[in-house]
């Protein structure tokens, strides 16, 4: 009868566990990718497809960004896919910031982490496109997310 108590509560604090971590787990990837700074505006871009492109023919997506801190802030800059679509795999996800090398999507959609001094505005160019090795439907949905 010990043994079984001791199982029964081993099982269900791993159960709880795994419970607490997941909501941890969703709740951060939420700060991540959701929470805007307010002392960091930017001009919001959703994609609702992108093209097979090559590099040269891209349409090109400002970002004005602005620190309005006296003091130097640190930016991060994502791609973040809906998680209500089915998208494209990052693997294929292709894109280039200020005509710089070409690079592919990360795991968890980071494409730019940079300082900015107090008070500096700030201009990416950044172009987005699915590689050419990809055979699936196009589809992507997703918009660019500064914290």
């Amino acid at each position: 009868m010990k043994l079984r108590t001791y199982l029964v509560c081993r099982i269900l604090f791993t159960v709880i566990f795994l419970f607490l971590s997941t909501i941890l787990w969703f709740s951060r990837k939420n700060q991540i990718y959701h929470l805007v700074e307010s002392n960091i505006k930017s001009n919001e871009i959703v994609f609702s497809g992108l093209s097979k492109l090559s590099e040269r023919e891209n349409q090109i997506y400002r970002l004005k960004l602005e620190n309005k801190e006296d003091t130097e802030q640190m930016f991060k800059v994502y791609i973040v896919p809906d998680v209500l679509q089915n998208n494209i795999n990052n693997n294929y996800i292709k894109y280039q910031i200020n005509n710089k090398d070409v690079k592919t999507l990360n795991m968890d959609g980071m494409i730019l982490i940079e300082k900015m001094n107090g008070l500096e505005e700030r201009e990416i160019e950044l172009k987005v496109w699915v590689s050419d090795t990809y055979e699936g439907n196009l589809s992507y949905f997703g918009r660019v997310v500064i914290v």
